[in-house]
């Protein structure tokens, strides 16, 4: 799965850091696998549990507090927590793309609207 999710987000132009598994604590046996990825107005972590749950951290500097903007946005997956500029989803893999196209199309309509309004003044 791991190597799926890795060609969805290629697929969308993000660049992604090997996966490494994760442990609550030093010693205790991984719980999770972790990617990075770096896309061109978003960064964060893609996090696989070993149960198959998926999780995405979405960094953005473009969006000043995602709760006031996760309402414009259609995703499939679940918000799980909106604060500032980051964003936490749960995904499903099969709908995983969808979310990303929607997010960078999102922050690049943001990119362009922040700058015609710089020039503006």
């Amino acid at each position: 799965m791991e190597e799926a999710i890795s060609s969805v987000l290629k697929s969308i132009g993000a660049e992604v850091s090997p996966w490494i598994p994760v442990s609550e604590r030093p010693g205790k046996e991984p719980f999770a696998k972790e990617a990075e990825y770096k896309a061109k107005d978003y960064w964060g972590k893609i996090h696989l549990r070993n149960t198959g749950e998926l999780y995405v951290l979405v960094v953005t500097k473009a969006v000043k507090n995602w709760k006031d903007s996760v309402g414009k946005l259609n995703l499939k997956g679940r918000v799980v927590d909106a604060v500032g500029g980051l964003l936490w989803l749960k995904e499903n893999p099969e709908l995983l793309k969808g979310d990303l196209e929607m997010i960078s199309s999102f922050l690049a309509r943001s990119n362009t609207a922040v700058g015609s309004q710089s020039h503006s003044r």
